[in-house]
């Protein structure tokens, strides 16, 4: 596996008896046994999770409404930024599990 940041990826997901190919870009890596929490209001330090991966001003770059959750996962993942159809839209931020990601060249 082992993708980068930068790396452009495409994976398969299901949603109410949809199939849907996404494609997008490997916006960040996140580490075994870490959770990418987009809940960013927590107030304990270091309080904004997604900020540790993505920079401070993540939330002008990215929606996280698909990001989905769960539990932190005991391999290595990876956020993945797919653009919407309008290019002035924040793209839509998923953590797909990484054994669907496939890279695109």
């Amino acid at each position: 596996m082992g993708f980068e940041v930068g790396d452009k990826v495409k994976w398969t997901s299901q949603s109410s008896g949809y199939t849907k190919e996404k494609v997008g870009e490997v916006v960040a890596v996140i580490p075994p046994n870490k959770f990418p929490a987009r809940e960013t209001r927590h107030p304990t330090p270091p309080g904004r999770i997604l900020a540790m991966f993505l920079g401070e001003n993540w939330d002008d770059k990215y929606n996280t409404r698909p990001m989905g959750g769960g539990y932190s996962r005991p391999q290595e993942s990876y956020l993945v930024a797919v653009p919407q159809k309008r290019p002035e839209s924040r793209r839509l931020l998923y953590w797909p599990y990484a054994e669907l990601l496939e890279k695109v060249e």
